[in-house]
């Protein structure tokens, strides 16, 4: 059994989804990500979704946007669920979140990712518990860089792992540095998401949020399926 893999749009190309997809169009990708970080963007992927072909990948999910200016949560919401009932899963921050009930109309499609160390709030363990806690169908997208940006020594990491092991649902996977840009991943950050890999269940999909060009595509999937299709 191969675990899906592939790449979210957003890292490739920001805002523009469709060459995103050209690239991932000729790689052996199985698992896609569609990025609406930016709630503008939300529209225009939703009146694409009729027309968008996604049948080539295993595992879908589109990332909601980071935060709410334009849109409400609830009106954000409306413009998700005809994702999940397409089978894509919802990535949500747990800072955007201030109308909880909004979002527990997603019940298991709804996956609440880890944060750096740019947010307050929703970095560890600790302070994920009472999202779940009031989201209790919600599902755990772990962004394994963004965990070793907070803790290098990757106990939180492991903390995170152990605590929501049972929810998790997809992960994601870059190079985070200080100051929260996602870089392709060196070989000391392959050499610390190796210890985490091996206790990753086999049906989880790991989703590349490298920010590369084109011309690196293919190399850095063929390095994350060494590392992560290697515990299959």
């Amino acid at each position: 059994m191969s675990r899906p893999m592939g790449f979210s749009t957003g890292a490739l190309s920001k805002a523009n989804y469709c060459q995103a997809m050209s690239w991932i169009d000729q790689t052996s990708s199985d698992a896609l990500e569609l990025s609406a970080l930016r709630e503008e963007e939300l529209p225009g992927l939703l009146g694409a979704i009729v027309n968008l072909d996604v049948t080539r990948y295993r595992y879908k999910s589109i990332h909601a946007p980071k935060s709410f200016h334009r849109l409400s949560e609830a009106e954000a919401v409306r413009m998700l669920l005809p994702f999940a009932n397409q089978g894509f899963r919802i990535i949500l921050h747990p800072d955007a979140i201030q109308n909880f009930d909004a979002w527990r109309q997603l019940g298991r499609w709804l996956c609440i990712e880890n944060m750096d160390t740019r947010k307050a709030t929703g970095r560890t363990a600790q302070e994920l518990r009472g999202v779940f806690e009031k989201l209790p169908d919600a599902r755990f997208c772990f962004d394994i860089g963004h965990a070793r940006q907070v803790d290098p020594s990757m106990a939180v990491a492991f903390g995170l792992l152990f605590e929501f092991r049972d929810r998790l649902e997809e992960i994601h996977a870059s190079e985070v540095d200080t100051s929260g840009h996602h870089w392709a991943m060196s070989r000391s950050c392959l050499d610390a998401f190796g210890a985490i890999a091996s206790r990753i269940a086999v049906d989880v999909a790991v989703i590349i949020e490298s920010q590369v060009p084109q011309s690196r595509v293919a190399h850095e999937l063929k390095q994350t399926r060494d590392l992560f299709g290697r515990h299959t």
